[in-house]
């Protein structure tokens, strides 16, 4: 059976490579789609079986169970956060150190799309992270699955890095779609956040990809909207706007306070003199804490949304939610454990519009009532400024509710709080993330034709090296005859070892007696060097970040180049 799957495989896999690229690209991209959906319902499912093995009783009321075993239930989140860590130690410490949708807008940025498949088997292990209570969503780890699957099997068909990066686009797109049933968010998430650029050729396999993710996921989970809403009103007159022109504004400072503390708890995990895998459940035995008061900012919360929707959680406690959840979020995220920040940004907001709609239906009842308009407006503001996603946000909040009449609202509150964002912060929760890392990827998309074209394009090939065994003399006198920055060292077998550049030669230049003892071995030094089939704006930032004009191009280990900024000029543009 499985040789037989294989062999129509490989059919399949001929006749695509002989089509046209158009046509090929739009098949992949329904491809991705499709794997990719499938995978969200696992994914789903997964999360459900978690949370059922964790929870085995409904995760907002153990607290009020009447049993001894309540007192001890704070301890779920510890335990589900040491089996991450542990399981992350095992198999993913040498793994990237970003994860979910900052590591794979650095891979579409800096890498040509390259994802490996471990990235999404990390992706996975957040369905441990959400149904042990931690506070997370799924809609980052499903992207980085989708994307790595896409990536993987653009590798595989030996696409080009414009296809891989495209590729990568279809299965964040579909990752979305599938988790959300919401296509169009998908399309615009991949757009917005993870390609960074609207363009025709781009477009319809995203689109594609995202409606095929969207028919798989409604197919085995049904095709309700992710919320139940009983009343929703639109702007029925000039006064209505209003009130969503201040909840834009405290959206907008919302979004500022939680891309701050998720920095903040980054930052306290990474002082802790802690074992790595061990920080995990530090962070879920905190949140387990703060849920024996507020049991709602377990998990991803999407029990206490509807409810605050439907106005069935008092305005105090909706506000102290949001404050609770971005404490919670930052103490799960900043710890290590896998997990998404999308859904909290969803908790956050729709708890803060809800708290601000009730308070204007006391104050002044005789002008508002209260209606869920409100607190989908909050959600799409937080969204929209937490995670500079506009688009993507107004898009989806209509999506997963199956109403129209929040877009008007909605719209309003996502253009205040993503201009006071974008003015008070400049960052997102994800290139915040990358900024962290060195990876100053918001400044290289300026430049977004650097991201398409690769080192192996611009590089120069005609090089010098040398042996580790040449003489300082043989040295000097090699590099005399070339324009080369630096002379990259090499075994015999052309691996790369070092380099050695003119800042070292000087260190022995004036003492002639030492020159004549000195070999390469001793004054070469490890310089950053990037692979054939990385991006120029990977090797840019290298240049940049390290103050250098040139850096060695290796493949499987091996010498096969050197660029600098004038290769790069002369490729990317």
């Amino acid at each position: 059976m499985i040789a037989k799957f294989k062999k129509h495989a490989l059919r399949a896999v001929e006749r695509m490579t002989m089509m046209g690229r158009p046509t090929r690209i739009l098949l992949l991209g329904v491809g991705v789609g499709i794997l990719t959906g499938l995978t969200a319902v696992a994914f789903r499912s997964l999360i459900i079986f978690s949370n059922s093995l964790f929870f085995p009783h409904d995760p907002h009321q153990i607290f009020l169970i009447g049993r001894w075993w309540r007192y001890l239930a704070f301890l779920i989140p510890a335990i589900g956060g040491l089996l991450v860590g542990g399981i992350m130690y095992l198999f993913f410490r040498k793994e990237e150190p970003l994860s979910g949708v900052p590591e794979v807008m650095a891979a579409v940025s800096l890498k040509g799309g390259m994802l490996s498949p471990k990235t999404g088997l990390k992706g996975l292990l957040s369905a441990i992270t959400i149904g042990s209570g931690g506070s997370a969503g799924p809609e980052g780890p499903i992207v980085e699955i989708g994307s790595s699957l896409g990536s993987y099997l653009g590798q595989k068909l030996k696409l080009t890095s414009s296809e891989l990066r495209l590729m990568a686009g279809c299965g964040a797109a579909a990752g979305i779609s599938g988790v959300f049933g919401a296509p169009l968010g998908g399309v615009f998430f991949a757009l917005e956040i993870i390609l960074g650029e609207f363009a025709i050729t781009t477009f319809a396999p995203v689109v594609l990809s995202a409606v095929a993710a969207a028919v798989i996921s409604r197919t085995f989970l049904g095709d309700q909207p992710a919320f139940q809403v009983a009343a929703v009103n639109s702007l029925g007159s000039l006064y209505d706007i209003i009130p969503f022109l201040v909840l834009g504004l405290l959206s907008g400072l919302i979004s500022v306070l939680f891309i701050n503390t998720l920095y903040k708890g980054q930052s306290m995990f990474g002082r802790y003199k802690l074992a790595s895998w061990l920080k995990p459940a530090a962070g879920g035995l905190m949140v387990g804490v703060l849920g024996m008061a507020l049991p709602q900012v377990l998990g991803e919360g999407y029990h206490s949304v509807t409810a605050v929707l439907n106005g069935n959680i008092l305005w105090w406690t909706a506000l102290l939610l949001v404050f609770a959840k971005i404490l919670a979020t930052s103490l799960t995220l900043g710890s290590g454990a896998p997990g998404g920040s999308f859904a909290p940004a969803i908790f956050i907001g729709a708890m803060l519009g809800g708290a601000f709609g009730q308070l204007l239906a006391v104050l002044f009842p005789g002008f508002f009532v209260y209606n869920a308009s409100y607190a989908l407006a909050g959600a799409a503001g937080v969204v929209a400024g937490a995670l500079n996603a506009p688009l993507t946000a107004g898009l989806i909040i209509f999506e997963i509710t199956g109403t129209y009449k929040v877009v008007l609202p909605a719209m309003i509150v996502v253009a205040i709080s993503a201009v006071i964002t974008k003015r008070m912060k400049g960052s997102s929760v994800y290139t915040q993330a990358m900024f962290k890392a060195g990876l100053p990827v918001d400044q290289l998309r300026r430049h977004s034709h650097l991201s398409s074209a690769t080192c192996r394009q611009a590089m120069k090939k005609d090089i010098m090296a040398i042996l580790p065994q040449m003489s300082l003399h043989d040295i000097i006198k090699a590099i005399s005859q070339t324009d080369q920055l630096i002379l990259p060292v090499i075994d015999d077998n052309n691996k790369y070892l070092a380099s050695v550049n003119w800042s070292q030669l000087r260190l022995f230049l004036e003492d002639e007696q030492t020159g004549g003892l000195i070999i390469a071995h001793d004054v070469m030094v490890k310089v950053p060097q990037v692979n054939a089939d990385d991006s120029l704006s990977l090797a840019l930032m290298y240049l940049i970040k390290n103050d250098m004009q040139e850096i060695p191009v290796v493949e499987n280990g091996k010498l096969v180049g050197l660029i600098g900024n004038k290769e790069i000029l002369r490729g990317g543009f």
